[in-house]
């Protein structure tokens, strides 16, 4: 696995690549620029791992959610929409692995939902299908915290997700990103989230509704797609509460493990 991080060491951030079971330093200001330079690492330098904290690999433009996008989850929640819902999550709800999330008062009842991040590599609008994959810089993990409760009485008054889906810590994003072409097939991944070790979701991206490149070019139809927005893939069935204490267990097939913990605010 080939997977660009974001971290701090001594006060300092940096850009790096785990290979091969090893880190590396890369000369890039940020993971932007990484990006822009087509993950190149010819000029990478062994690093001592210790006193490494990962971060979240970006925080981006901004984070595009997309609902119901696997049939199983559509019926758990009872949804009879035709095609997937979009929203917005802000990019002050990002944290990255070994992050809290925090559970706010204002909600009653929190769910997690793991998703497939689709990393957005450069500018685009109206993009087809079948040039999507040219948008797509890599793939990584991304939790789409939910406060439930608000987002019930929302969907009653026809109100929209932003607040149920947008508070801080909302979008725990990580461990790192992994360039498309050590994805050749990310429509056929096996993802599971696990709740203090318990096997809560457990699915392959096959289920999904719209597949990556279907959903770069659906979601590009509404608004302009910017180098480093993460588009949030949608969640299998399986979604359930996380309470104060919890360690929440996120991986992905080729994409890597994340792991998280919920506190009560």
């Amino acid at each position: 696995m080939n997977s660009f991080i974001s971290y701090t060491c001594k006060g300092k951030a940096g850009v790096g690549l785990i290979s091969g079971g090893k880190t590396y330093i890369l000369p890039y200001r940020d993971m932007r620029e990484c990006i822009k330079a087509g993950f190149d690492t010819s000029r990478k330098k062994d690093i001592n791992t210790g006193g490494i904290k990962l971060m979240p690999p970006l925080i981006p433009t901004k984070i595009i959610g997309l609902g119901w996008n696997y049939a199983k989850h559509k019926k758990e929640l009872k949804c009879s929409d035709d095609k997937p819902i979009m929203f917005l999550k802000p990019s002050s709800a990002v944290i990255g692995p070994d992050d809290s999330i925090i559970l706010p008062k204002a909600s009653k009842h929190v769910e997690h939902e793991i998703e497939l991040g689709i990393v957005i590599g450069k500018t685009g609008k109206n993009i087809s299908a079948d040039k999507a994959n040219d948008y797509i810089a890599g793939y990584t993990i991304i939790l789409d915290i939910t406060a439930r409760d608000l987002q019930w009485g929302a969907r009653k008054k026809g109100d929209p997700w932003d607040v149920c889906k947008g508070f801080d810590t909302f979008a725990p994003i990580g461990p790192g990103i992994v360039p498309k072409k050590f994805v050749p097939d990310p429509g056929n991944l096996s993802l599971e989230l696990k709740v203090n070790g318990k096997t809560k979701q457990r699915s392959n991206t096959s289920d999904m509704l719209m597949k990556p490149e279907e959903i770069v070019s659906y979601v590009s139809e509404y608004m302009t797609l910017e180098l480093g927005d993460v588009i949030a893939s949608g969640t299998p069935e399986g979604v359930g509460p996380i309470k104060d204490g919890d360690v929440i267990e996120s991986t992905i097939e080729k994409i890597g493990y994340m792991r998280n913990y919920a506190i009560a605010e």
